[in-house]
């Protein structure tokens, strides 16, 4: 080792850089610069089971709109911009289906356009509001996401909101379905230290003044299926009679991705009225 390398090691770094140099080089190697709490994106994370598709004897949701394994007919493969497993049925357009009446969700480019790869576990897509209080003028961001058979949603809206782009630190979450009765957290959600969490699988929903979820089994809660026609629901969800004209009863149809088809199986079928029947009557207490 030549001495001159032998001395230059031996040289205190602060000589070579000033005294003031190193502590910001360290600050800058430790600590991020540009990231604040204040302007993170909050983490969401919930859950939610749907009546129509859950499965008691596995605690978790069907997946049949979805591909399945190969040489599986119950799996129809009916998702928005998939393929479907028949070919003679007709293809579900690509894209969040919630840009239409009555939700009129307008969605990001990669939202609207979306026709997978889906995860095989993937059960259907789910619409998410975020409120001040319960009621809808109060909302301040809006997404969809895709629902899993376990319950979890996962987004593909990378950032929904930041901390310091909100007027509040905590939320009422309200979820909608094609044809379940929407819902609502019981009491706002706080996500003042950048995670907001809910499980509706093992809570019950808002329920103040009509119902929340079905308890299908000790603290098991899901979301009410049959809620076919929602354009009609007005202040809130229901389950009545419009819904099963909505149903159109007198008709069978196979591999479809329809409002009408209730257990989420790809069918409309006479089993979906047993879903109807069950819930007719049946009235949210959350705000639409």
């Amino acid at each position: 080792m030549s001495k001159f390398f032998t001395l230059f090691l031996l040289v205190p770094i602060s000589f070579l850089l000033g005294s003031n140099w190193f502590p910001i080089l360290e600050s800058n190697i430790n600590q991020p610069t540009n990231i604040t709490k204040e302007n993170m994106c909050v983490d969401v994370q919930l859950s939610v089971f749907l009546e129509g598709p859950y499965d008691s004897n596995i605690n978790q949701m069907t997946t049949y709109l979805n591909y399945g394994q190969p040489d599986d007919f119950l799996h129809r493969g009916m998702l928005p911009g998939q393929v479907p497993t028949n070919t003679l049925a007709q293809p579900t357009p690509p894209g969040q289906p919630y840009n239409l009446a009555p939700w009129n969700y307008t969605g990001t480019i990669t939202e609207n356009t979306f026709s997978g790869p889906y995860d095989l576990d993937v059960v259907d897509w789910i619409l998410i509001s975020f409120r001040e209080d319960i009621h809808p003028s109060t909302e301040f961001a809006k997404t969809v996401g895709l629902l899993y058979k376990d319950g979890h949603i996962e987004f593909l809206n990378p950032c929904i909101f930041e901390l310091n782009m909100v007027p509040t630190t905590s939320a009422y979450v309200g979820i909608e379905h094609r044809n379940h009765m929407g819902i609502g957290t019981p009491y706002p959600i706080d996500f003042s230290s950048g995670v907001l969490a809910f499980d509706f699988t093992i809570n019950q929903s808002y329920e103040q003044g009509g119902y929340g979820q079905k308890e299908l089994s000790p603290y098991v809660f899901a979301m009410y299926s049959g809620d076919c026609n929602q354009e009609d629901d007005f202040p809130r969800y229901s389950i009545d009679a419009v819904d099963e004209v909505c149903r159109n009863p007198s008709s069978t149809y196979f591999d479809i991705y329809s409002k009408q088809d209730y257990s989420l199986n790809g069918d409309e079928a006479a089993a979906d009225k047993i879903v109807w029947v069950r819930n007719n009557g049946i009235f949210s207490a959350w705000w639409k």
